[in-house]
């Protein structure tokens, strides 16, 4: 029989099964704490999510999922130079870890570190492209995808080869389903990302990110179930930031502005450097006539990231749904100084200017972003309506520019006019 101990310490075989169990052990607590932590993060119980993440990481040196879930909701609740402590340290031990390089970039923007951002696009690159052909796992898939976006490629290249690929190798994967919803959201294809969402909530049952997703993208169409999903996301999750942000955008259309004032009050106690809750309240102030309030919003908006485009796009974009397209363009011109190739200020500029008789600069710039994204619905849309009012017959008098068909332009165009002119 072998002695447990040579003159007082532990033999070879000893230090082998303690520190296997050791590892065990601190596995089983790492699962724990990351099973309890993922859940306090759906149930926006952030504060929680950052002390088990914490707890996870310092229990686990070789396991990067603590890191991620740490950065994730230190950034949720404003923590950003935590944030950017939490990646820049995980970067150092897990250099080839793609979801971490992806969430980089997002903590590295938000810090206003376009410099590192950039860098980090590079090491997206360098690491997506050997592994996009032998990826078989579909979390990775997703996370090649992702990748592969931030790097320009084509998003319907995209969507079928990665997204769509993950779905098919799991068909219960919900980063698939979350970023394939993205994806059509983000260029306005609004029916395709409702039945991505509508599959994802039935086979991800209770998950708030998926029914955030099915909300917007109801919002353009259908009120009433943008709402009901609206409803679940914060029954799910109380502290929900995005689906906060959505509920205040619907209130300022309703001009339920005392309403939307008090949801954005809600969202800043989650994360007091939100910039789209900032932009909201720059919206307000300026709804109102107060050009100081609306300045000061804007600038604690910019606090973090001075050059973050999305608050200029933001107040602009709400200012023209409200009619005020000159000021509306004036903060798609502001967000296009700070990130020229921004392209929803450039779509957002475009119509605007289009509005406002500005028509060869208007269309000049759709057909810009037709050019770079010709996945995108608005501009799309856009560059086919150009197409058919090139084939239109112009009247004009001395206020108004009529676009008929030849045919009804030579039937009753005098008539048009005249009538548009007596309204005047």
């Amino acid at each position: 029989m072998r002695r447990l101990s040579q003159h007082g310490r532990p033999t070879p075989w000893v230090c082998r099964v303690l520190a296997a169990a050791a590892v065990g052990w601190g596995a089983a607590l790492l699962g724990a704490d990351l099973d309890r932590g993922q859940q306090a993060w759906r149930d926006g119980d952030y504060t929680e999510c950052i002390r088990l993440a914490q707890r996870a990481a310092s229990n686990s040196t070789w396991s990067v999922a603590p890191r991620l879930l740490l950065a994730r909701a230190q950034l949720a609740t404003g923590q950003y130079p935590e944030a950017l402590v939490t990646v820049t340290n995980a970067l150092r031990r897990f250099e080839e870890d793609l979801p971490l390089h992806l969430l980089a970039h997002e903590v590295f923007q938000a810090n206003g570190r376009t410099n590192q951002a950039a860098t980090t696009l590079d090491a997206l690159s360098a690491l997506g492209g050997p592994r996009a052909r032998l990826a078989r796992d579909p979390e990775e898939l997703v996370a090649l995808g992702q990748a592969a976006l931030l790097l320009g490629a084509d998003p319907k290249l995209v969507l079928d080869h990665f997204f769509d690929r993950a779905r098919q190798l799991d068909p219960k994967c919900r980063a698939a389903y979350l970023a394939s919803g993205q994806l059509a959201l983000d260029k306005g294809d609004y029916a395709l990302a409702a039945s991505v969402f509508t599959e994802a909530r039935d086979k991800c049952h209770d998950d708030p990110d998926i029914a955030f997703g099915l909300a917007r993208a109801y919002a353009p169409s259908d009120r009433p179930a943008m709402r009901q999903a609206l409803e679940a996301v914060l029954a799910a999750n109380p502290n929900h930031v995005p689906a906060l942000l959505l509920l205040a955008d619907q209130m300022v259309d309703a001009e339920d502005y005392a309403a939307a004032a008090g949801t954005l009050e809600r969202a800043l106690k989650v994360n007091p450097w939100e910039p789209e809750a900032w932009a909201y309240r720059a919206v307000l102030a300026e709804l109102h006539n107060d050009t100081n309030a609306a300045q000061a919003a804007r600038t604690t908006g910019l606090k973090y990231w001075t050059t973050n485009p999305r608050v200029d796009y933001v107040i602009g974009r709400k200012l023209a749904q409200k009619y005020r397209f000159a000021e509306g363009a004036a903060h798609q011109r502001q967000a296009l100084a700070l990130a020229p190739d921004y392209l929803p200020a450039q779509l957002q500029l475009a119509q605007d200017l289009l509005r406002l008789g500005q028509e060869r600069e208007g269309w000049q710039l759709a057909q810009q972003v037709y050019d770079r994204d010709g996945y995108d619905v608005t501009a799309y849309n856009l560059v086919t309506l150009h197409d058919t009012l090139a084939q239109f017959q112009t009247l004009t008098n001395q206020e108004f520019v009529v676009r008929m068909t030849p045919t009804e332009a030579a039937l009753y165009g005098d008539r048009v006019l005249a009538l548009l002119e007596q309204a005047r």
